[in-house]
């Protein structure tokens, strides 16, 4: 499996998992590119975090910010503040592959150590982990998906969406886009569109 793949991956089989005290750990690894394009894998276990977790993870950002002289009330350090809560938040997801796997870093340790781009990949296996998770349905057949079509237009609102899990809501949003394509007013749209965008100068180089 590639690590597209292994990203991307939708059901139980393609993944390892253990249950430790009544909590999921998943394999995973923080990939990180060397000299020459070599790619080394730190193997790691991830937990998607409760509610509880979450909090003590906002916390950890709060104190940390405190020690940088950042406000998060300021706009100024509106995005550094986001980013302060997301790594704190990731370090608390991110446990060592083996036990008692105890967290893996502190964040400030865990931002220091692995480039952004180890870190985003990460971060987007535990959003997979935690849609995998997800106890509710997924859209079963056909007729479920024009159902929930049909709910949503009655309602004028999205609501009905959480009724199905979150991969599934993402898969029914973008094919409800991708039929509005076929609609008549769509294509007198894109004709009109395109006669009226000019065509790029040619270059003068």
């Amino acid at each position: 499996m590639t690590p597209w793949e292994a990203l991307v991956a939708k059901s139980w089989p393609d993944i390892e998992a253990i249950e430790q005290r009544g909590r999921l750990l998943f394999s995973a690894s923080i990939r990180t590119k060397g000299l020459g394009g070599k790619v080394t894998e730190v193997p790691v276990k991830v937990r998607v975090l409760r509610k509880p977790e979450v909090r003590q993870a906002l916390q950890d950002a709060e104190k940390w910010a405190k020690e940088l002289g950042i406000d998060p009330n300021l706009p100024r350090y509106e995005d550094t503040w986001k980013e302060i809560e997301d790594i704190c938040i990731l370090a608390r997801s991110v446990r060592d592959a083996s036990e008692p796997y105890d967290q893996h870093m502190l964040p400030q340790e865990l931002e220091a150590r692995y480039e952004g781009r180890s870190l985003e990949e990460i971060k987007a296996k535990v959003k997979l982990f935690a849609d995998l998770t997800d106890p509710r349905d997924p859209i079963a057949d056909e007729n479920q998906f024009w159902a929930l079509v049909g709910a949503i237009v009655k309602k004028r609102a999205i609501d009905p969406l959480a009724a199905i899990e979150s991969l599934d809501q993402n898969n029914c949003i973008v094919r409800m886009a991708e039929l509005s394509l076929t609609s008549p007013a769509f294509s007198a749209w894109y004709t009109q569109f395109a006669s009226s965008t000019p065509e790029p100068s040619p270059s003068t180089t």
